[in-house]
């Protein structure tokens, strides 16, 4: 599944900016610290980095060093996919 996702806030500037839109791929991702996935948690959708802590949880981290980064158990987020940073896309594509 591949989802086109408007970026919704600072939290990863200078490297995606609000507004831009990335390509999301739900799924066929392998997990990988360096890159950027969109996750549900408690607060809503995020687009971060995460860092393995334990079995048990991850931090969520932001590019932006005015935002703050969160530890979270897996059991409270949702790893909705990957995200690829560039999109030519003006609608939103959902593949099922």
């Amino acid at each position: 599944d591949i989802v086109n996702y408007s970026i919704k806030d600072e939290s990863m500037e200078p490297e995606i900016l609000i507004g831009q839109r990335v390509i999301v791929l739900k799924r066929n991702y392998i997990f990988n610290e360096k890159d950027i996935y969109l996750i549900l948690s408690p607060y809503g959708e995020m687009i971060r980095r995460l860092k393995k802590i334990s079995f048990e949880s991850v931090k969520l981290i932001a590019s932006n060093k005015k935002c703050n980064n969160e530890i979270f158990l897996l059991d409270d987020i949702q790893i909705i996919g990957k995200v690829k940073r560039e999109s030519n896309i003006n609608f939103c594509l959902f593949i099922k």
